[in-house]
């Protein structure tokens, strides 16, 4: 299990639906105070706040029928 993220901003996380309240509420280039559970320790971390990378594959090229 990798790391679980418990708390952002202040506020504790308890499922996804806390995660995309709180980031709906940020800004892009916000520095946000959160800790992580790693391996049963909690680790403070500053996270910087981008854009997610787009997951999208562009459209396929279509060519006109002759």
């Amino acid at each position: 299990e990798g790391d679980v993220l418990a708390s952002f901003g202040g506020a504790l996380v308890r499922d996804i639906v806390d995660v995309r309240y709180l980031l709906d509420n940020a800004r892009m280039g916000d520095v946000v105070a959160a800790k992580v559970r790693r391996g049963g320790t909690r680790v403070p971390l500053a996270i910087t706040l981008a854009p997610a990378p787009s997951t999208q594959q562009p459209p396929p090229s279509v060519s006109p029928k002759p």
